[in-house]
């Protein structure tokens, strides 16, 4: 799965840290088996972590991704199906271009009801399969943002810059949430949630 991870230094620190202070975000997507291996190496140094999983992953061991939340690391959503733009090759069958917003909704729905029925927690993050936050072609491709943001109190979206962030989503010079979890370029959408869970 795909590993991201944003250091920030004193020579670059954002306002929102402390002159000195280092932030350092870790999350996993996928649900793979060797994460559930690979977290015995963050828990021997303290480390917590985000594993965005999908639920026929968490399915198979749900015991021990259980056991991964009682020690401090969090699951977030990352849809049932996958879906990635068809430009991918792997994608080409399960296209995001082919999905609606309704089918989306549907989804990323049954992806929290089936990780909180399995693990008893019901994941507050979200992160877009492949990066990718649209459904549709054409005039008809719309956005899911405003969607997920509904749902979770933070989420992870990836630019290339932090100024071509998606309208609604906010560079990493903003305020960050409660739980925010970054990539290299980050965007953090903020909902009404994400500012009453961060006061």
């Amino acid at each position: 799965g795909a590993a991201g991870l944003l250091v920030m230094t004193r020579n670059v620190a954002p306002s929102f840290l402390e002159e000195g202070a280092v932030a350092v975000s870790l999350s996993f997507d996928d649900g793979r088996p060797s994460q559930l291996d690979g977290a015995a190496i963050l828990d021997e140094h303290g480390i917590k972590a985000t594993f965005y999983v999908l639920p026929d992953q968490v399915e198979r061991a749900p015991e021990r991704w259980a056991g991964l939340v009682g020690r401090g690391h969090e699951l977030g959503n990352h849809s049932t199906a996958h879906p990635c733009s068809g430009n991918f090759e792997f994608a080409s069958s399960n296209a995001l271009e082919d999905w609606t917003l309704q089918a989306i909704a549907a989804d990323v729905d049954a992806a929290t009801t089936s990780i909180e029925h399995l693990v008893g927690t019901r994941p507050l993050t979200f992160a877009y399969p492949c990066g990718q936050s649209f459904v549709g072609r054409g005039r008809q491709r719309q956005s899911y943002v405003p969607l997920i943001a509904e749902r979770f109190v933070a989420d992870v979206a990836t630019a290339a810059r932090p100024e071509t962030c998606p309208t609604g989503v906010t560079s990493p010079t903003s305020t960050p949430t409660r739980s925010m979890v970054a990539t290299p370029t980050p965007c953090w959408v903020s909902s009404a949630k994400a500012a009453r869970a961060a006061s």
